[in-house]
């Protein structure tokens, strides 16, 4: 396989009248990071990009809502993290470690897309677990203008929440592979539940930060479960209290876990008028 792979390209994939779709894979030493590329018009257009995460037990085309959504303004690469879709298998002892996961995602990027960690304007949104890999990705992006965070678990008791609720699916045999993650990302050991809280990786951003919360309860619209959201009202203002002005949040209404899936346009439009009171690089 070629290190940059381009394996498809379907301008119609997304929709009439929706901006054309390019998949690809990057080699990495570790194995492939795969990728799929939003856009209206022509490769390096100098447009901004967006680079977008997808949350554990999914895969790239779970944003691809809000690509489409984003694409009026940005060039939009979604990537498969390791563990996940097409991407490569990392070692079973890590792959909750969000340090961990950015590695080969790192990497890829280096060899084939270096100015998105360079002077590139670039914005890193992600889901869930997928929030914390975009927190440490951003903090190596020399021209991020934001980082975009969507119902991501930054508590201990957020964690649990989110591993009992992935823990329903556990039968399922596609689920199977990411048990590890599951376990390492949300602390869930053979000795109990870990302390891991991320606090510091939205607080420690040099890049400005939007929290998106759902309005809904973690699972409410998948089971007859009703634990809390991943992010709640305490968790808000700790974020803002600590944040120094850098960090806003915001209640996407309506939306559950999965709100990038539900409400793409809401959150695009969120975005937008949170990025339109700052000023691009």
């Amino acid at each position: 396989m070629a290190a940059d792979q381009a394996v498809g390209v379907d301008k119609a994939a997304l929709g009439s009248g929706m901006p054309s779709l390019k998949h690809g894979r990057w080699q990495t030493p570790l194995g492939p990071i795969a990728y799929s590329v939003v856009r209206y018009g022509t490769p390096d257009s100098g447009r901004p990009w967006a680079l977008l995460l997808h949350g554990i037990t999914t895969d790239r085309s779970g944003m691809l809502a809000l690509a489409a959504a984003l694409a009026a303004d940005f060039d939009v690469l979604c990537i498969d993290m390791p563990c996940h879709g097409e991407s490569l298998d990392i070692p079973p002892d890590n792959p909750g470690d969000p340090v961990a996961v950015a590695q080969p995602i790192l990497a890829a990027i280096t060899a084939h897309k270096p100015r998105l960690l360079q002077d590139q304007p670039v914005l890193l949104v992600g889901h869930s677990f997928g929030g914390l890999v975009a927190a440490v990705l951003a903090r190596h992006c020399a021209g991020a203008i934001g980082l975009v965070l969507g119902d991501t678990p930054l508590t201990m008791a957020k964690q649990r929440y989110a591993a009992a609720m992935l823990r329903l699916g556990f039968d399922d045999g596609p689920v199977r592979r990411h048990a590890p993650v599951v376990r390492d990302g949300f602390g869930v050991t053979a000795h109990g539940i870990a302390e891991k809280i991320y606090y510091d990786l939205p607080l420690l951003q040099p890049a400005p930060v939007l929290v998106l919360r759902a309005a809904l309860p973690f699972g409410s619209k998948m089971t007859d479960a009703r634990l809390p959201s991943c992010l709640d009202d305490i968790d808000q203002a700790a974020l803002e209290k600590f944040g120094a002005g850098k960090v806003q949040c915001r209640i996407l209404d309506g939306t559950s876990h999965t709100l990038f899936n539900e409400a793409p346009e809401a959150a695009a439009a969120a975005i937008r008028e949170w990025l339109a009171q700052r000023p691009m690089r």
